[in-house]
């Protein structure tokens, strides 16, 4: 049995926030930064949709209030086992 615990962000996702209309400059820079810094650490997020991506209230950066929600296809870079999903299930895709 595992357990992951996760902070609770308060705030809207981009999707609540945006739509399907297109992603302000500071929060696409803001997304682009964060994937860097996964990068770096040789780290995946498998699951990168408009849903998943947070951003939280407050009035620091908005580099600084960026969060990455619902975790379970994220990793260290390399082969892994996930379930399956059918096609139809996955959409949304975050477009920068």
């Amino acid at each position: 049995l595992s357990l992951v615990a996760m902070e609770y962000v308060e705030g809207q996702s981009l999707e609540d926030l945006y739509g399907i209309a297109p992603l302000s400059p500071d929060v696409q820079q803001a997304v682009q930064m964060a994937l860097e810094i996964l990068q770096m650490g040789n780290f995946v997020f498998g699951d990168l949709r408009r849903p998943n991506v947070m951003l939280a209230n407050g009035t620091q950066p908005v580099n600084e209030r960026i969060h990455f929600i619902d975790s379970n296809w994220a990793g260290k870079e390399g082969p892994r086992a996930f379930s399956v999903v059918q096609k139809d299930h996955i959409q949304g895709a975050l477009v920068l």
